[in-house]
C-alpha cells in the first residue's frame, strides 16, 4: 500500500515519550520543515505481545477521527522492523505533567478540561469509537493550552448499536465496574472514565486508589469519598457519572450542559475551545 512518507524523510529531535512497544520522537520533515511527533513501534514487540490488532485499531481510529480536540494522525507507514505513526505535535505534553506540577486543579481549570474531553468523546462516540483508556497520560496539551485526546491503541469500534464488548482493557484506576466484573459493556465505560478523571484533576489522585485487589473491590462497590474541599456541584457531577448501572450514568451531552461545567468551564475566547493553562514546566 502506498504511503506518503518513509523514515528517511524525517530529521529526529528529542524523545517525547517511551512505552513498552516503542518510542515517540519530535521530528521534522526534511523538505518542508513541518514539525510533528513520530511514534515508532517495534514489530518484534508487537508480535511478542500479540498486539497487531491494537495497531490496526489505532490506525483505523486515527484516520477516521478529525476533530480539534483529538490528536491528528497524518500518516502511518512501516519498514522491516517498525511501524511509524506520524502525529500532530502537542508542545506541552501530557496533562499528567501539569497535574504533577499543580498537585490539583481549581474547579475552573478542571471543568475547562472536562468540558473539552466531553466534546472529544462525544465526537468519538458519534463515529462509533469507544476510547477505553482515558487518563491524564493519554491527554496532551497543545500550544494554546487546549487538550488533544490521544492514544487510541485500546479503542474499539462498535459496529451496531446493540453490539456489546467484553474485552478487559484500560488502566485499573479508571476501569468501569462492568469491565472489572467481566460483563458486557458499551460507550458508557468512557462516561465512567470522565467521572474518574474529574475526581483526579480536582484531588490530584484517583478515587479508587489502593492495591490492585483493593481498587477492584472499591470500583465494584462504588466505594469512594470526596475531600472536604470539593464543591457541591463538582460532587454531583462526579456522582452522576460514577454509577454502577451504565444506563444511569449521565450522558456526555448532559455533562456538557451540567451546572458545574457551565459555571466554571472556560469556553469561548479565541474560537470554540480555549483553556487558560499557563504553567512554566521548565522551572
Amino acid at each position: 500500500e502506498d504511503r506518503l512518507f518513509t523514515v528517511d524523510d524525517f530529521e529526529f529531535g528529542r524523545p517525547l515519550g517511551k512505552g513498552a512497544f516503542g518510542i515517540v520522537y519530535l521530528a521534522r520533515l526534511k523538505k518542508t520543515k513541518f514539525i510533528c511527533a513520530l511514534k515508532m513501534l517495534h514489530k518484534s514487540k508487537i508480535n511478542e505481545y500479540s498486539m497487531a490488532e491494537q495497531v490496526k485499531i489505532e490506525t483505523e481510529s486515527g484516520f477516521k477521527l478529525n476533530h480539534p480536540l483529538i490528536l491528528t494522525m497524518y500518516d502511518v507507514f512501516h519498514d522491516e522492523k517498525r511501524f511509524y505513526f506520524m502525529l500532530e505535535y502537542a508542545p506541552h505534553g501530557q496533562l499528567y505533567r501539569f497535574l504533577q506540577k499543580l498537585r490539583r486543579f481549581s474547579d475552573r481549570l478542571a471543568a475547562s478540561y472536562i468540558y473539552q474531553i466531553c466534546h472529544a468523546l462525544e465526537y468519538c462516540h458519534s463515529k462509533s469509537i469507544i476510547h477505553r483508556d482515558l487518563k491524564p497520560e493519554n491527554i496532551l496539551v497543545d500550544c494554546c493550552g487546549n487538550l488533544k485526546l490521544a492514544d487510541f491503541g485500546w479503542s474499539t469500534k462498535i459496529r451496531h448499536a446493540d453490539t456489546m464488548n467484553t474485552t478487559a482493557c484500560g488502566t485499573l484506576d479508571y476501569l468501569a465496574p462492568e469491565i472489572v466484573g467481566h460483563k458486557q459493556y458499551q460507550y458508557q465505560v468512557d462516561n465512567w472514565c470522565v467521572g474518574v478523571l474529574a475526581y483526579e484533576l480536582l484531588a490530584g489522585r484517583a478515587p479508587f486508589e489502593g492495591t490492585d485487589d483493593e481498587t477492584k473491590s472499591k470500583i465494584a462497590n462504588i466505594n469512594y469519598k470526596f475531600p472536604d474541599y470539593f464543591s457541591p456541584p463538582a460532587r454531583r457531577f462526579i456522582d452522576n457519572l460514577l454509577q454502577k448501572d451504565p444506563k444511569k450514568r449521565m450522558s456526555l451531552l448532559d455533562c456538557i450542559a451540567h451546572p458545574w461545567l457551565q459555571k466554571n468551564a472556560y469556553k469561548y475566547m479565541f474560537g470554540p475551545y480555549k483553556c487558560p493553562i499557563y504553567v512554566n514546566m521548565d522551572e
